[in-house]
Protein backbone atom coordinates (compact mmCIF):
# COMPACT_ATOMS: atom_id res chain seq x y z
CA UNK A 1 0.00 0.00 0.00
CA UNK A 2 1.36 3.45 -0.88
CA UNK A 3 0.08 6.49 0.98
CA UNK A 4 0.66 10.21 0.61
CA UNK A 5 0.28 12.04 3.89
CA UNK A 6 0.66 15.69 4.80
CA UNK A 7 2.63 15.81 8.03
CA UNK A 8 3.99 18.98 9.62
CA UNK A 9 3.30 20.91 6.41
CA UNK A 10 5.58 18.57 4.45
CA UNK A 11 4.55 15.98 1.92
CA UNK A 12 5.55 12.51 3.05
CA UNK A 13 5.52 9.38 0.92
CA UNK A 14 5.09 6.13 2.75
CA UNK A 15 5.13 2.53 1.60
CA UNK A 16 3.99 0.05 4.19
CA UNK A 17 1.77 -2.93 4.80
CA UNK A 18 -1.21 -2.94 7.14
CA UNK A 19 -0.41 -3.62 10.78
CA UNK A 20 -2.11 -7.00 10.69
CA UNK A 21 0.28 -8.07 7.91
CA UNK A 22 3.48 -6.87 9.55
CA UNK A 23 6.20 -9.44 9.97
CA UNK A 24 9.69 -9.31 11.34
CA UNK A 25 10.86 -8.03 7.95
CA UNK A 26 8.24 -5.29 7.49
CA UNK A 27 9.41 -2.11 5.78
CA UNK A 28 8.39 1.49 6.38
CA UNK A 29 9.58 4.57 4.52
CA UNK A 30 8.88 8.30 4.59
CA UNK A 31 10.38 11.64 3.62
CA UNK A 32 11.00 14.64 5.84
CA UNK A 33 12.37 18.12 5.23
CA UNK A 34 15.20 19.38 7.48
CA UNK A 35 14.06 22.59 9.18
CA UNK A 36 17.12 23.24 11.36
CA UNK A 37 19.08 26.39 10.42
CA UNK A 38 22.32 24.42 10.72
CA UNK A 39 21.01 21.31 8.99
CA UNK A 40 21.90 17.89 10.36
CA UNK A 41 25.01 18.86 12.34
CA UNK A 42 26.93 16.82 14.93
CA UNK A 43 24.55 17.32 17.88
CA UNK A 44 21.49 16.46 15.80
CA UNK A 45 23.27 13.45 14.26
CA UNK A 46 24.27 12.17 17.72
CA UNK A 47 20.69 12.39 18.96
CA UNK A 48 19.39 10.66 15.82
CA UNK A 49 21.84 7.81 16.37
CA UNK A 50 20.86 7.52 20.03
CA UNK A 51 17.18 7.29 19.10
CA UNK A 52 17.76 4.81 16.25
CA UNK A 53 19.86 2.56 18.50
CA UNK A 54 16.89 2.08 20.84
CA UNK A 55 15.20 -0.04 18.15
CA UNK A 56 15.93 -3.37 16.51
CA UNK A 57 14.95 -2.27 12.99
CA UNK A 58 17.65 -1.52 10.42
CA UNK A 59 17.29 2.18 9.65
CA UNK A 60 18.74 4.08 6.71
CA UNK A 61 18.68 7.75 5.80
CA UNK A 62 19.05 8.88 2.18
CA UNK A 63 19.94 12.34 0.95
CA UNK A 64 20.38 12.86 -2.78
CA UNK A 65 22.64 10.01 -3.95
CA UNK A 66 24.01 9.16 -0.49
CA UNK A 67 22.78 6.60 2.01
CA UNK A 68 23.61 6.38 5.71
CA UNK A 69 23.12 3.85 8.48
CA UNK A 70 21.04 5.79 11.01
CA UNK A 71 22.96 4.08 13.81
CA UNK A 72 26.29 5.58 12.66
CA UNK A 73 27.08 9.22 13.43
CA UNK A 74 29.80 9.39 10.77
CA UNK A 75 27.46 8.03 8.11
CA UNK A 76 24.86 10.67 8.99
CA UNK A 77 27.40 13.51 8.98
CA UNK A 78 28.69 12.42 5.54
CA UNK A 79 25.20 13.03 4.15
CA UNK A 80 25.90 16.77 4.50
CA UNK A 81 22.18 17.48 4.80
CA UNK A 82 21.69 21.21 5.17
CA UNK A 83 18.64 23.29 6.01
CA UNK A 84 15.85 22.59 3.53
CA UNK A 85 17.21 19.18 2.53
CA UNK A 86 14.76 16.35 1.97
CA UNK A 87 15.70 13.11 3.69
CA UNK A 88 14.21 9.70 3.08
CA UNK A 89 14.01 7.62 6.23
CA UNK A 90 13.42 3.90 5.83
CA UNK A 91 13.48 0.99 8.20
CA UNK A 92 13.16 -2.76 7.98
CA UNK A 93 12.22 -4.82 11.02
CA UNK A 94 9.54 -5.43 13.57
CA UNK A 95 9.46 -1.83 14.87
CA UNK A 96 10.14 -0.13 11.53
CA UNK A 97 7.13 2.20 11.56
CA UNK A 98 7.71 3.23 15.17
CA UNK A 99 11.38 4.14 14.71
CA UNK A 100 10.79 6.07 11.47
CA UNK A 101 7.95 8.07 13.03
CA UNK A 102 10.07 8.87 16.11
CA UNK A 103 12.96 10.07 13.93
CA UNK A 104 10.58 12.24 11.88
CA UNK A 105 9.23 13.77 15.11
CA UNK A 106 12.77 14.41 16.30
CA UNK A 107 13.84 16.05 13.03
CA UNK A 108 10.77 18.26 13.07
CA UNK A 109 11.79 19.62 16.47
CA UNK A 110 15.58 19.70 15.89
Amino acid sequence: MTQKITFFNAQINCSSQGAEQRTEKSHYCTQVKVNSKLGVHARVAAKLVKEAQKHTAEVTIRHKDREADAKSILDILFLAAGNGSTLELSATGIDSEKVVNQLVQFLHHA
